[in-house]
């Protein structure tokens, strides 16, 4: 494919191949923006240097996307313009135009969560006023921001702080074994100096892993879904949070060998590729046409209120 991660022509070519859900990592621009971009730097994807925090958003879409390796691939929109780093209104509008379902990353772990959580509140609340207003002026009533979009994230705080400015807001929490220390591998200069020790680090991961199998402090949070990673899914912890009608979402879902037993399960899952093979209605064919490889059983994205 050779598309950009996170920019338009990847979720559009997504979304053109039966994508039923698009997930997106976003962060703070200097001036506020919320833009789409999984590193605290745009140095791996665009043709410039420097922390998102201290770029304004048109500094960040003046710089183009690196090149991929498609040689034939053009960064363009359908319309013949350049393409640049989006904004999440611009995929938030793309999944509604298209009756998709949006997995919002918020991925500033531990850079200012509450203002993070600010902006995004008034990205729902924007796009909740604007629905409204057309309903005014429509007779169908349009899917609301709250049936569309949902917030997963690796930041409890983020998680507490969203559902007290808007309980309507759909979170998630997102955890793994090792998401500090993961972080901390990577370089990321956002980690307190604290928790870049390896033991501490261990145990604060030890600690967030162990949090989301406690159900007082899930419901105290107000999260409506857990993110566990693929590999810690199993049979009891579906049980569990089915019992406290809670979802589960889980990341990166790259192996299709997997898929058929999480759709036993009903768990939702994001994946990097488009898209796993699955199993087909009939039967696996090879040489599939258009018309039988949409018969294929794709996942259903399923929220417990």
């Amino acid at each position: 494919m050779g598309f950009p991660e996170n920019s338009m022509g990847a979720f559009r070519y997504a979304i053109d191949h039966g994508a039923e859900a698009l997930e997106l990592d976003c962060r703070l621009s200097k001036d506020g923006k919320i833009v789409v971009m999984h590193d605290n730097t745009v140095d791996r994807v665009l043709k410039g240097t420097g922390h998102v925090k201290n770029l304004r958003l048109d500094e960040i879409q003046r710089m183009p996307y690196l090149q991929c390796n498609s040689a034939s691939l053009v960064h363009t929109h359908r319309d013949g313009s350049e393409e640049v780093t989006p904004e999440v209104h611009d995929v938030y509008k793309l999944c509604k135009e298209n009756n998709v379902r949006l997995f919002i990353e918020a991925k500033d772990l531990f850079d200012s969560p509450r203002t993070l959580a600010k902006e995004l509140a008034l990205f729902f609340r924007e796009h909740e006023e604007e629905k409204e207003n057309t309903d005014r002026h429509e007779d169908k009533k349009s899917n609301s921001v709250y049936d569309i979009a949902c917030i997963i994230c690796f930041n409890p705080l983020l998680c507490y702080y969203l559902r007290a400015l808007n309980p309507k807001i759909i979170t998630c929490l997102l955890y793994s074994e090792c998401t500090i220390q993961s972080a901390v591998k990577a370089g990321n200069e956002d980690i307190p100096i604290l928790l870049q020790n390896a033991h501490i680090s261990r145990w604060m991961d030890r600690f967030m892993y162990d949090m989301a199998s406690q159900n007082d402090i899930l419901h105290s949070l107000g999260v409506s879904l857990v993110g566990p990673n693929v590999k810690d899914v199993n049979a009891e912890m579906i049980d569990f949070h089915d019992k406290n009608n809670r979802g589960v979402y889980t990341w990166t879902m790259n192996t299709p060998s997997f898929v058929s037993q999480l759709q036993y399960w009903k768990v939702s899952y994001g994946t990097d590729c488009v898209f796993p093979r699955l199993q087909k209605r009939g039967g696996v064919g090879e040489g599939d046409s258009k018309e039988e490889v949409d018969e294929y059983d794709y996942p259903t994205f399923e929220v417990k209120m």
